[in-house]
């Protein structure tokens, strides 16, 4: 279960409440979180595009790389 990326828009409080309730159910699951949300917060000037939401070109790489990491993971088991 991936988790919702963050804007330039507001506190994030909405989007950290629904990424708690992802965290909740895929741990009930058993199911793996693909943690996108804290990747693209590490650095949201540089990954979120000017218009405050969509992704960059260096957002979507960061993104990218990181589901594959996750997905390599999951192979694993």
């Amino acid at each position: 279960i991936a988790t919702t990326t963050p804007t330039l828009h507001g506190d994030h409080k909405d989007i950290r409440l629904y990424n708690d309730v992802l965290r909740k159910v895929a741990a009930e699951e058993g199911a793996m979180i693909n943690d996108l949300y804290s990747v693209v917060a590490a650095d949201k000037d540089r990954m979120i595009c000017e218009d405050h939401i969509h992704l960059t070109a260096a957002g979507i790489e960061v993104v990218a790389e990181q589901t594959a990491g996750v997905l390599r993971e999951m192979l694993k088991q």
